[in-house]
């Protein structure tokens, strides 16, 4: 039997984003999906039923009209949830405590009606004959088939690009899950998708750039279409980065925005030099993706550079000479002297005799460091545009 639901949370002005956002996180938690009724023509209302490992139970509602999130469940779960996804408390979030209903008094009998088999004579016997004949039929009914065994409904993504399906498929692997590829007759890449409680899915990946889900109901699905739900701001990010989108991957966007998100956000910090850890990692990402595509086989950025006599940064010269591009190389050391320069010095301690705090107390200091590496990312795309880089 589930356990008694008996704390309601209500979010308000929770968008589309950020719903889907919410419930990936849940499913990242260790819950996984027991049903799912979508929204429809004549319903606003999205439904899902979770459950974890422990057997606690998480009964959610997304009302897709008003954008208000309801989720019933014990308190120690409800506060499980607010602790994993901080989020929430930005929402106009409120608690309340559910009312159970009164116990029934003990030696309470509830009075029946007068039993049709009383009556006399041959009617009775033909109610007491249709009776029986009613029970039987109830008891050959076939039961009805669990949700985990009904087809999902397919979810397909646009213009997806094959740095994305591979960032999504190297996840799959490390969370244990098997993934083997193959080839449609339609010249589609086709991801089998299985994990360790033998639930199924696939990915199926278009050389057009769409993608779509597909399997039966459950976890495994809803992870996979999470591993694909954008959890950024696409128009944001195409007004910072208008070329830069084509060669940024999915970690990498998903790094920046944050950085941009949280820097308007947060306040009063002591030191706001962690909000550059996000969008330095952005920048090494997208380094590594320029190295991989030119062949630069290397386990950490900075060993693909040398420094010339004047003691300046220069991509080796036997990758200079195999790739042929002045300006890729240009780009290779304008992109790695800003990753050394701010994310190195902010992320170590002063080695000298000054003993200089590297702390950031200014958040105005912040998000000009942030606003600047975002006009070196953007400049540098532009100029990997005008000699036809592609990844």
């Amino acid at each position: 039997m589930p356990d008694k639901l008996t704390t309601r949370l209500r979010a308000e002005k929770c968008e589309p984003l950020l719903a889907e956002d919410f419930f990936a996180v849940i499913i990242s938690s260790g819950f996984s999906v027991k049903s799912h009724v979508p929204p429809k023509d004549k319903s606003h209302l999205d439904r899902y039923h979770f459950i974890d490992g422990s057997g606690s139970h998480l009964s959610v509602v997304y009302d897709t009209k008003a954008a208000i999130i309801t989720a019933d469940a014990k308190r120690e779960v409800i506060d499980r949830i607010i602790s994993v996804y901080p989020k929430l408390n930005e929402l106009n979030l409120k608690l309340t405590e559910k009312k159970e209903e009164n116990p029934k008094k003990e030696g309470a009998i509830k009075e029946k009606k007068p039993s049709r088999t009383k009556r006399k004579g041959k009617k009775a016997k033909k109610l007491i004959a249709k009776d029986e004949l009613s029970a039987e039929k109830d008891s050959t009914k076939k039961p009805a088939k669990s949700s985990k065994h009904e087809v999902a409904k397919p979810f397909v993504l646009q213009e997806v690009k094959q740095t994305r399906v591979d960032w999504a498929v190297k996840v799959l692997k490390d969370s244990g899950c098997k993934v083997r590829s193959s080839s449609s007759n339609q010249g589609e890449t086709v991801y089998s998708v299985s994990n360790a409680a033998k639930e199924k899915a696939s990915i199926i990946f278009a050389v057009n750039g769409t993608l779509s889900v597909q399997g039966k109901k459950s976890s495994l699905f809803d992870s996979l279409v999470s591993q694909f739900t954008e959890k950024y701001d696409r128009k944001l990010m195409k007004k910072y980065f208008p070329v830069g989108m084509a060669y940024l991957s999915e970690a990498s966007l998903i790094d920046l925005y944050n950085g941009l998100s949280d820097i308007e956000k947060v306040q009063g910090l002591s030191d706001y030099s962690f909000l550059l850890i996000g969008p330095y990692r952005a920048l090494e990402k997208f380094i590594f993706d320029l190295q991989k595509a030119k062949n630069i086989s290397v386990k950490m950025i900075g060993q693909a550079y040398d420094k010339d006599k004047e003691g300046n940064y220069i991509l080796k010269r036997s990758y200079q000479k195999r790739i042929g591009s002045v300006v890729y190389a240009e780009i290779m050391v304008s992109l790695y002297i800003e990753y050394f320069k701010t994310r190195n010095y902010y992320t170590h301690s002063e080695n000298s005799a000054l003993d200089l705090s590297r702390s950031i107390p200014d958040k105005v200091e912040a998000k000009k460091i942030i606003m600047n590496l975002i006009s070196i990312i953007e400049y540098n795309c532009r100029k990997l545009k005008e000699i036809g880089f592609t990844l």
